[in-house]
């Protein structure tokens, strides 16, 4: 695979940058929140052109963040764009759509939302979300063999199964009461960036609760619950009793709970680090045909 020149139009995730490297790329990252308007747009453009750019991924989450005018310089270039998100909104913010016919790639971490896109008839992927395994390991486990933790936070109504999610983090605590610790706005302590790979790699089982149940759609902690060694139980979809009962499940055959979640570590660092969605990336890029250089 050839190297790639790849600009990263970023909010957060210096992991990417880090996987880009890691792969062989070259990888220019701008902070577009710490730009304002104008000057993100001249800095976009001229690092495009100036380091003969491959690959503009883009991370946004907002609109008015990158103006069309841009986009069609940067893909007159030759340069492959692609506007990705690992959150889920429904309906899908009209942003996205907004910017679909001026970008080659939209690329969502669920099913659904590409189907949809596609029906509109734009060129919409699945990228799924990646997690940073320098943080998220197995390193220095200390496995407490009854503790079982839930990390997330509570915004109310605002998704489809918050509602849920409340309900079966009230039930956990009731049924496993001083084994079940709970973490994150609305739950319990507020944990510092990072400081959650400390309660994973202490708890023998983890709860996922995400706010969506969609094809494909998992929130980044379900990966980083993984990636430490506790075993993972998606509970999203599982009803209360159900969920009791895994959890129940896990609790009374630790020595097997705890190969179980070795087994989920290793295969989530195989799978799943963002040098494997950089690594999709490289194959959009090489079966792509740039509009600057495709003739009719």
């Amino acid at each position: 695979m050839q190297p790639l020149t790849i600009i990263h139009l970023a909010m957060g995730m210096p992991e990417f940058d880090r996987a880009c490297v890691e792969e062989g790329h070259r990888v220019l990252r701008l902070e577009w929140g710490s730009m304002e308007y104008n000057a993100r747009q001249k800095a976009i453009y001229d690092n495009c052109r100036n380091l003969k750019a491959d690959v503009l991924f883009m991370q946004l989450q907002n609109p008015n963040v990158v103006g069309l005018a841009t986009l069609r310089a940067v893909r007159d270039m030759g340069v492959m764009v692609i506007n990705w998100t690992g959150d889920v909104r429904d309906p899908i913010p009209k942003h996205y759509i907004d910017l679909a016919p001026y970008v080659d790639i939209t690329a969502f971490t669920n099913n659904p939302d590409v189907v949809t896109m596609r029906e509109m008839g734009f060129d919409a992927r699945f990228l799924q979300i990646g997690y940073d395994p320098l943080i998220y390991n197995t390193d220095h486990r200390l496995t407490n063999r009854r503790r079982v933790v839930f990390i997330g936070n509570d915004y109310r109504d605002r998704f489809p199964l918050s509602q849920d999610r409340r309900e079966k983090v009230d039930a956990l605590h009731k049924v496993f009461r001083a084994e079940f610790a709970s973490y994150g706005k609305g739950f319990g302590k507020l944990l510092l960036k990072g400081s959650d790979a400390e309660v994973y790699k202490e708890a023998l089982v983890a709860i996922n609760l995400d706010h969506f149940s969609r094809l494909g759609f998992h929130s980044d902690r379900y990966l980083r619950s993984r990636a430490c060694g506790a075993y993972t139980i998606d509970g999203t979809k599982l009803s209360q009793d159900g969920l009791i009962e895994a959890v129940r499940a896990a609790l009374d055959q630790p020595d097997t709970t705890e190969r179980l979640g070795l087994e989920q570590a290793a295969h989530t660092f195989t799978h799943d680090r963002w040098n494997n969605r950089v690594n999709v990336i490289e194959q959009w890029h090489a079966t792509w045909s740039s509009p600057a250089t495709t003739t009719t």
